[in-house]
């Protein structure tokens, strides 16, 4: 048998109905623009390896969208073509938006640093598309053959958008190779191991004797990689699937009912699998979330399924004479799929180019597809599904850059918190501590197929969620004695010197007074298996008032001062506290009230946070009430108060904070457990008699720095009337 050696071109000379697409063919030239470069347009973003974690790309969508609508190197790509031999069926492709490109390099992400090499024909090395790149070759540069369709094929993977066009990823390098023998193939692969190379791309196939595509079968394989040549390019693809990955563009026989021999290679070879890649063209309907459908223009996937993925071929891309020329095949998506490994290894750098084939294969836009034909388990529960027409799917960049499956923190013990499970959970008392002092560092989170991101270690903090006063308000108004506390100078609304530090926690209080003690216990609510206390206070009179001293004892189940891990069970704390208060007459109608608890908490090492000692923390209040200031009998009071905080206390959690060598790096972070901005409320309340058994209350009330957090705000009123029978 009688090998040949073809590039995957185009099914027929493609041309370009609108000039959006560029004009001419695959074999034309001409073509002109700016040369602006990536970073100076409003595409501009943050470093992609700067990003913290996100579900969505939704911080750079505006970045993104106008790429793709404003920037002409990429809406050169949009418009309608036809085949040559079909003018009367045409076709609406923008490639590089449905592949997602343009959140890629919104964000940022050009490719720097990764390597493509790119067998062809031969190219124009010193075309503006492939200034500024180190540029690699077996032989020099110079002696390249000069071709057009290898020239499209390097400028679509990796195009600088030094002249009007911009590459998949255009800040990546290239390595040249030409497909002349199996021995310069060889060649050429061997250098790609050397260089370090992540993808090699090839759009290009081999015929039979009668023109058609050589079929993947054991009499082909044994033809092509018999004699010396073939063996050693055989033996080259060994090594370097071991290392980076192999890209084949299908045939572009749309009728084609068996796959070619090198994009089905696996299938003869199984150890190559792990680093191969094959594409097929297909013309998509797309929105910005999702393919629609897509309509096939060359091969299908066949037997090459299981590793295959569909991208669009039509491209406006650099011609061997300077300038640029339109055509479409599968050898024009191929080059895609390159450049989006070279981006992928941009993001991740500390993944292998099989893990990053596998974020595109697991990523691919497959919704489309009505029935599959198989499953690849990628591991840690990421499977994705496959048919023999479309393989996996588009090529999706955007998803691959996002995590993949369930992501989580391998913290140093081995456990892995789910990134949706808080590492620390505090209470109220803390406020946004714990947050805070985790907001400075960044943890690496991985996802199911062993990517990094970076997330802010506060976002992995779970604080309590403090409810507005205004219904607890209501509650303690409607529950309380209105004319006892208007008549005894008490407060019912609980805020001010009214507050108590066992009446910050659910559950029943009964007081009982003897012998000038008073003393409170708090009941928790049956089977909730909450927090219990006890208080005892003895009033001592003092000329124009009292002094109240006393003690307050309590066991933390899950309140204020509640800290628990991942598993959301805390091991609870012992409070003790001293209490103060002092009741003084200011004139015949005005009297100050203050009172205060200060005192200490025990917590246990909770979670995942350890060393925690003693914890101090303290509550004031603050009331100056007038009576008979409207009305007979009315009052008036003015409240100040800082709800119970944390004033002092810390702990320490071990984090993963980097990725060296491979290796998470892990960093012990002191977290303080007294929040920054305590809060403070400011309180109004004025109560009037309307006659025998009715009582009008209004109550308004500030609260800043809400739940002990920074900048929260909680306003309310309640006005209420109140009639007893």
């Amino acid at each position: 048998m009688t090998l040949t050696l073809i590039r995957r071109l185009t099914l027929t000379s493609a041309v370009a109905l609108l000039a959006a697409c560029g004009g001419s063919d695959s074999g034309g030239g001409g073509g002109s623009g700016g040369t602006k470069g990536l970073g100076s347009g409003p595409g501009t973003g943050d470093a992609f390896t700067n990003v913290y974690f996100v579900r969505t790309f939704a911080a750079f969508e505006a970045a993104a969208a106008a790429l793709r609508n404003s920037d002409p190197r990429y809406t050169r790509q949009s418009g309608s073509w036809h085949f040559d031999n079909d003018p009367t069926t045409s076709y609406d492709s923008y490639p590089i938006v449905a592949a997602r490109a343009e959140y890629a390099h919104a964000a940022g992400l050009t490719g720097e640093g990764a390597i493509i090499q790119v067998i062809d024909a031969g190219f124009r090395t010193n075309h503006t598309e492939f200034s500024g790149k180190t540029l690699y070759s077996v032989g020099s540069l110079g002696s390249l053959p000069v071709d057009d369709h290898g020239t499209m094929v390097a400028s679509i993977a990796a195009g600088n958008a030094g002249g009007s066009m911009i590459g998949i990823a255009p800040n990546a390098d290239l390595a040249f190779g030409v497909y002349t023998t199996e021995s310069g193939i060889a060649a050429a692969t061997r250098q790609a191991i050397e260089i370090g190379a992540v993808v090699q791309n090839n759009s290009w196939g081999y015929l039979n004797n009668s023109g058609g595509t050589l079929t993947v079968n054991n009499s082909a394989f044994n033809n092509v990689f018999s004699g010396s040549g073939g063996a050693a390019y055989l033996s080259a693809l060994d090594d370097y699937t071991k290392v980076g990955v192999v890209v084949f563009a299908v045939s572009n026989e749309a009728d084609d009912t068996r796959s070619g021999i090198m994009d089905a290679l696996p299938l003869l070879r199984p150890s190559l699998e792990p680093g191969w890649l094959a594409v097929i063209n297909a013309v998509p309907d797309f929105d910005n979330t999702h393919i629609i459908s897509a309509e096939r223009v060359s091969a299908a996937c066949m037997q090459s399924a299981a590793w295959c993925l569909a991208a669009d071929g039509a491209w406006e891309a650099a011609t061997a004479d300077g300038g640029y020329g339109f055509g479409t095949g599968s050898s024009f998506a191929a080059p895609q799929v390159s450049g989006a490994l070279a981006l992928l290894a941009e993001a991740f750098p500390d993944l292998s180019a099989h893990e990053l084939r596998q974020r595109l294969l697991a990523s691919a836009d497959n919704g489309f597809i009505t029935s599959f034909d198989g499953t690849v388990d990628f591991g840690n529960g990421v499977t994705h599904d496959y048919d023999t027409e479309f393989g996996h799917g588009f090529l999706d960049i955007r998803a691959a850059l996002l995590p993949i499956g369930s992501a989580g923190v391998l913290m140093a013990g081995g456990q892995r918190v789910a990134v949706d499970t808080p590492l620390i959970a505090s209470g109220g008392a803390m406020g946004d501590a714990v947050s805070a002092s985790l907001a400075t560092h960044e943890i690496v989170v991985s996802d199911a197929l062993n990517a990094d991101f970076h997330v802010r270690g506060s976002y992995m903090v779970g604080a309590a969620r403090p409810v507005s006063q205004a219904p607890i308000l209501t509650s303690r108004l409607l529950a309380a004695d209105l004319q006892q506390a208007r008549l005894s100078g008490e407060t019912a609304t609980g805020l001010g010197a009214g507050g108590s530090l066992l009446g910050a926690y659910s559950g029943d209080l009964l007081v009982q007074e003897a012998g000038g003690l008073t003393g409170t216990v708090l009941v928790p609510v049956e089977g909730s298996g909450g927090s219990a206390g006890l208080s005892l206070a003895a009033a001592i009179p003092v000329q124009g008032g009292a002094l109240n001293l006393g003690g307050s004892f309590l066991r933390d189940q899950g309140g204020l001062f509640d800290l628990s891990g991942p598993s959301g069970n805390g091991s609870g704390a012992v409070l003790a506290s001293l209490d103060i208060g002092l009741t003084q007459a200011l004139g015949p109608n005005a009297t100050l009230s203050i009172n205060g608890q200060f005192g200490m908490a025990l917590a246990g090492d909770t979670g995942l946070l350890q060393d925690v000692g003693q914890v101090g923390f303290s509550r004031v209040g603050l009331d100056m009430s007038w009576r008979s200031v409207l009305a007979s009998g009315d009052r008036l009071t003015l409240g100040l108060g800082l709800p119970t905080a944390v004033t002092s206390g810390s702990g320490s959690i071990v984090l993963p904070v980097a990725r060296s060598a491979g290796a998470l790096v892990y960093e012990p972070i002191t977290v303080s457990l007294a929040p920054q901005d305590r809060q403070l409320d400011l309180s109004f309340s004025y109560q009037q008699p309307l006659g025998r058994g009715q009582e009008l209350v209004l109550s308004a009330y500030r609260s800043s720095n809400f739940g002990n957090q920074s900048g929260a705000e909680d306003l309310g009123a309640v006005l209420a009337w109140r009639v007893s029978f």
